[in-house]
Formats: structure tokens, C-alpha cells, sequence
């Protein structure tokens, strides 16, 4: 009987997303006839982010899914005029820091994604080879990982499976490099809501399956671990710490916590600043400080879901992690692209006030006095995905250096600018799910100026430039 309901009710879902589509891809044509760009937000424009599934009761949530299935297809770049001006300017300051991509036996090179999730059947070669070459040739790549991947269970291929995660290995083999049969991510944070999609046994065989790939992770931990919360990586003299944490979980029972520890954020999700807790960050950053460490990296999921923005109470944990120490924080969880934003700390260019003509830095003091800068990535969107608009299907590699002064021991970095990559998902059985460059996306698919076309290409490219950064 529940298997009955579960199939009548993916049908049911899957026509009102097909209805709402169609009448998505037909309502909008300007006076000459050209696609216009998606869902510009207008005077008229219904809030659909106040509907908010993180944190939202289970009898709730039940009565939410039309608005929210809305949210899903119209993500309305909805935020106040100021917030929007604002990052219009950071767009600037995050340009002014970023450089080419310079090689050197100094420095660090870092990529950065955003959420893998689970495509169901991810074959072994479904990603392009100049996408994994590209990743192979930064010294560390990092990302979340929001999906269990326990090779004793099912791997799900239906609607409702998208509450419920667990992946095929090919996900992450398929990022093999061919030459050395490596994989290129140095760490992966298993800290979001789908970490326990498939139980405790199901996040303790991806842990297991992670170490077997020679990959690190963070976020989740064997009950009986040490005090340490976090994961260190040391390569070319520089050490660096990453702690990685999350709102809540999908599934969530009192005896987890017997056999595990996830690391939080509490009151973000909802918001509640009653409730909001970063002690276990701050401890996290003070062991890494003791410990040598010289960059830290905050890998946090948060934010609310399809939303163009990030909430006020999202930027202002944002600056708290900063001023907690954090110098680089990597943002996951809205599945789209939300912007960049820089930050000086404990005046730092503070005599360089003429370099800020059009723009100003935003500008903090932290516990530690070092004059510093950071930045901020709030979402780097997905990376690989199979939802079904583009632009959840657009993602993105964030290239960095790290470097690090041989005489003050002091770190710095410089942005190096992002590619865009597209994830090609099958509509209909045969398919295969495919992730290469946009740019090769756009010359075999996007040629023919057909409406949907003209459509799919405005909606991809608001969000690249919404993104913030540089295109390499």
C-alpha cells in the first residue's frame, strides 16, 4: 500500500512540475519576439522565498509543495535595494583580487565546488575529460558531497528518491585522472542534510568507501573520535584547517547521536538569533590556531533553497565566522549561485582609501588583530545535479592561490577566477547524464535560436553574472 501511494504520488508531482513548465516556458516573450530573460523581478512579483522548507514542520511542509515546487521553477531575484546595490559593487571588489592562474612551487592552487549530488545512475564516464583535467591541475580541490554513497543499498532513480539520497560510486570515479588513477578532490565535507539519508550504517560506508579513494572528509564523525572537529591538509609549508557544519538534517532520530556526531549551526534554520550558536566553530578555529594551522576554511550549509540572495541572518553569521578567523567560507545548500563578497579585517589596506573609488570594502575587527582579508562564497550552486532547470544545471569551478610569506609567516590570497560547468540531464530513458564546460554546452546545444534556447541561454547567463566573479 505505501509503495502505491509513493508512485501515485511521484505522478502527481511529476504533472504539476510538467504543467507549471509549460505554462513557465510559454508566458514570457517581450514585443519583439525574443525570449526574455528569466523571471526579472517586477514590482508585482509574488515572495515565493518565505516559503522555506528548512526547518519547517512535517505538517507543513505537506501544504507547502505547490509554492514550493513554484519557488523551485521561478527563482525570483528577490532582495532589498540596498542588498542589491551592494553586491553590485563587491562584483567590483572581487575583480580587483582576482589574477590569472600562475603555477608556482610557493603557492597553493584551490578549486572549489559547490553541492555533487546524486544522479542516480551515474555512469563511469559521464564527465567530460577537459572538466576533470582542469580539476587535476589545482594542487587542492574541495567541495560538499550531499549525497550517502553506500554501495549495500539502493541507488534510487524516481522522484520521491530526491528526499531520500544514496549514489553509485561512479559519482566520484568517474573524476579519475587516467594517467596516475587518481582522484582530484583532496576533501570532501559530508556536513549537510542528506548526510543521513541512509542511516547512520549509510554515512559510515561512505566515510569508509571516502577513505578506500584516498579522499578526506569532514563534518561527520565516529562518536568515539577526539575533541577535534575539523581536517587539516598541509602541502608546500602551508597548513590549512577546514571545518565544515549545517543547519540540521532530512532525518534526524535521538539515537544517531549515540554513533555519530554531525557538526551545526544552530538558529539559521529557521532563523532564530535566540538560538544561534557558533562556540563549536570558534573552538574548532582556536584548536587550528594552537595547532599551526595557517589558513582556515569554513565549509558551511545554510542559506535557503533557489533563493538569488542570502538572507540578512545569513551574512551576519557570515561575518561572525570571519571575525572568528575564517578566511576563506564556501557556501552550499540554495543550489543556485548567490554572490561573492570580500572582506577586510583589522585594517587591513586601511591607507589604501583611493584604491575604493567606485566601491567600498566591507570592514571588520576580529579576536586575533592581524590585518587580514577574506572571502566569502555564500553558494557556489550546484556542480553536479540532475534538477531540472538550468539554472540549477549551471555550475561552477572557483580557482584561488594561497600564499604564504616566508618571513612574517603570514598567508594572502588571490582569486583566479571560475569556469562554468553544465550538467546535461536526460529526460528521457536511455540518456545519460553528462557534465562538461559551458562553453562546449553552449556550441553543440544552445546554437539554434530557437525560444526555449534563447530562454535556457538569458536564464544561465544572469546567473553566471549574478555569480560575481571572473570568467576564466
Amino acid at each position: 500500500m505505501r509503495k502505491k501511494l509513493t508512485y501515485t504520488l511521484t505522478i502527481v508531482l511529476i504533472l504539476v512540475m510538467v504543467l507549471v513548465g509549460i505554462v513557465r516556458t510559454c508566458k514570457v516573450e517581450d514585443e519583439a519576439g525574443s525570449a526574455l530573460p528569466f523571471d526579472v523581478a517586477t514590482t508585482h512579483e509574488k515572495r515565493f522565498h518565505h516559503t522555506r522548507y528548512e526547518g519547517l514542520p512535517k505538517d507543513r511542509a505537506v501544504t507547502e509543495i505547490i509554492r514550493y515546487i513554484k519557488k523551485y521553477l521561478y527563482k525570483r531575484p528577490y532582495a532589498h535595494e540596498h542588498l542589491r546595490h551592494y553586491f553590485q559593487e563587491q562584483t567590483e571588489m572581487v575583480r580587483s583580487h582576482t589574477q590569472d592562474l600562475t603555477p608556482d612551487e610557493s603557492s597553493l592552487s584551490v578549486a572549489l565546488f559547490g553541492d555533487l549530488m546524486w544522479i542516480g545512475k551515474a555512469h563511469p564516464h559521464y564527465v567530460s575529460e577537459v572538466v576533470v583535467d582542469h580539476l587535476h591541475a589545482h594542487d587542492i580541490v574541495i567541495g560538499n558531497l550531499e549525497t550517502p554513497i553506500d554501495v549495500h543499498r539502493r541507488v534510487p532513480n524516481l522522484l520521491p528518491d530526491y528526499l531520500t539520497y544514496n549514489s553509485n560510486p561512479n559519482l566520484l570515479s568517474a573524476f579519475v585522472n587516467p594517467a596516475n588513477g587518481r582522484l582530484p578532490f583532496s576533501l570532501l565535507s559530508l556536513a549537510n542534510n542528506h548526510a543521513l539519508d541512509r542511516g547512520v550504517d549509510g554515512i559510515l560506508n561512505t566515510m569508509q568507501l571516502l577513505d578506500e579513494m584516498g579522499v578526506k572528509h569532514t563534518g561527520v564523525f565516529p562518536k568515539d573520535t577526539t575533541g577535534k572537529r575539523y581536517a587539516t591538509i598541509v602541502q608546500k609549508n602551508i597548513k590549512i584547517g577546514i571545518y565544515a557544519a549545517t543547519f540540521g538534517l532530512n532525518f534526524d532520530k535521538p539515537e544517531y547521536r549515540n554513533s555519530i556526531e554531525i557538526n551545526r549551526i544552530p538558529g539559521i534554520a529557521p532563523p532564530d538569533s535566540a538560538q544561534k550558536d557558533m562556540s563549536s566553530l570558534e573552538n574548532a578555529i582556536s584548536q587550528m590556531r594552537a595547532e599551526g594551522v595557517d589558513f582556515v576554511i569554513v565549509i558551511p550549509h545554510w542559506g535557503y533553497e533557489f533563493e538569488l540572495y542570502p538572507d540578512p541572518i545569513i551574512r551576519r553569521v557570515a561575518h561572525a565566522m570571519v571575525e572568528a578567523g575564517a578566511d576563506l567560507i564556501v557556501g552550499s545548500h540554495p543550489h543556485i549561485f548567490q554572490p561573492t563578497e570580500v572582506v577586510y579585517v583589522n585594517n587591513y589596506k586601511a591607507d589604501h582609501a583611493a584604491d575604493f573609488y567606485d566601491y567600498q570594502p566591507s570592514r571588520m575587527n576580529d579576536r586575533h588583530g592581524n590585518p587580514r582579508k577574506a572571502v566569502i562564497f555564500y553558494s557556489l550552486g550546484n556542480f553536479v545535479s540532475r534538477m531540472y532547470t538550468p539554472s540549477c544545471q549551471i555550475g561552477v569551478i572557483s580557482s584561488l592561490t594561497i600564499e604564504k610569506n616566508a618571513e612574517t609567516g603570514a598567508t594572502d590570497w588571490v582569486l583566479n577566477g571560475s569556469r562554468f560547468v553544465y550538467n546535461l540531464v536526460p529526460t528521457f530513458p536511455g540518456k545519460r547524464h553528462r557534465l562538461m564546460f559551458y562553453d562546449e554546452y553552449k556550441d553543440l546545444y544552445l546554437l539554434k535560436p530557437t525560444k526555449q534556447n534563447l530562454r535556457r541561454k538569458a536564464e544561465i547567463e544572469f546567473m553566471m553574472n549574478h555569480f560575481g566573479t571572473s570568467i576564466i
